[in-house]
């Protein structure tokens, strides 16, 4: 839901989605603008499970990096050549250097003004759904502690970045994530604690 409106490449369909819906009435009244942003997502509820933890390991960095290619071939058209040569450069083991160029390809091209399709864009929004998947698996399935694993490593070094990256000018604007359990949580706690947690809010239980 968050990705069709937000998307920049489903600015045009507010119409046909949100027909006879409160967000129209609030779209045609000027409250809120659909399609401002580029959409990066990432969704670990289909990252491959293993027990051994190197496996496991190359198995988040590569649903990492095939997330970062999805962008930037999704975004190709708006953000140009550079896209395509970027997307081509992705590999699962340098997926923070990736990260990084992602958003600073955004920044320049948000920047430069180049480009008239992208006026009124922000910049990104991180959508990062079921970011316990991965976890949950190995404390229940595994019963493995896993502090300090090479998947514990990959998880900080990724939210470690994000938390650098935000929020930045015509860079990560927003940030929403699901799947934060506490026993995640805490684990997550120091590489990204610029979030807060919603899920107690009434207006978002009452939309879920």
């Amino acid at each position: 839901m968050l990705e069709h409106f937000h998307g920049l490449q489903y600015a045009d369909r507010h119409q046909s989605c949100y027909q006879g819906l409160d967000v129209q009435k609030d779209i045609n009244e000027g409250r809120v603008t659909p399609g401002q942003f580029f959409v990066l997502k990432f969704d670990f509820s289909v990252t491959k499970r293993s027990s051994n933890f190197t496996e496991a390991r190359h198995f988040l960095e590569n649903r990492i990096a095939r997330s970062l290619q999805t962008f930037l071939k999704t975004y190709s058209t708006y953000l140009g050549e550079d896209a395509n040569k970027l997307s081509r450069d992705i590999t699962p083991e340098k997926f923070v250097d990736n990260l990084e160029d992602c958003v600073e390809l955004v920044q320049e091209v948000l920047s430069s003004g180049r480009n008239e399709q992208l006026a009124g864009v922000q910049g990104i929004y991180l959508l990062v759904d079921e970011c316990d998947a991965v976890t949950n698996n190995f404390l229940e399935l595994y019963n493995t502690a896993w502090d300090g694993s090479a998947v514990d490593q990959v998880f900080t070094s990724f939210w470690s970045t994000i938390k650098s990256l935000l929020p930045a000018p015509n860079g990560i604007r927003k940030a929403f994530i699901t799947g934060v359990a506490p026993l995640s949580l805490a684990g997550l706690s120091s590489a990204f604690n610029v979030a807060r947690n919603l899920s107690s809010h009434a207006s978002v239980a009452g939309l879920c």
